[in-house]
């Protein structure tokens, strides 16, 4: 029995695709910036800031969740309502009260930064425990 290439394509898995740069308003400009260079993200009062590994921070037209869906989910993780962190920017983990855990990150953000309670076993997976 041959193949045809219809026949083929629906045998194919697709392969999602992920959000791979962000054109981020400055002023009257845009800058393009590589999801690779941005260490976490984060979201309080209904705004969502990237901050980069430089220390930059821009303004994301995307709140969390639409963020999680663009972004791989072996590069960046959900660890609270109010952030989402790249796998390498989580420099060190250390229990805290009522089981959650507190992350230092690099850049690391004005306020201490927790792993919420019910996302604690989900990280400790993804990042390789």
């Amino acid at each position: 029995m041959r193949l045809n290439y219809e026949m083929l394509q629906s045998f194919i898995k697709p392969v999602k695709s992920f959000k791979s740069r962000f054109l981020f308003p400055v002023g009257s400009n845009r800058i393009p910036v590589a999801t690779a260079d941005i260490a976490w993200f984060s979201s309080d009062s209904g705004v969502t800031l990237a901050f980069t590994r430089e220390g930059r921070k821009h303004v994301v037209e995307y709140p969390l969740e639409k963020l999680e869906q663009l972004l791989d989910p072996r590069l960046f993780f959900r660890i609270s309502q109010g952030f989402l962190v790249s796998h390498d920017d989580a420099k060190k983990i250390s229990p805290y009260f009522s089981g959650r855990l507190q992350l230092e990150l690099q850049p690391q953000p004005v306020a201490d930064v927790f792993v919420s309670r019910q996302r604690v076993y989900d990280f400790k997976q993804w990042m390789g425990e």
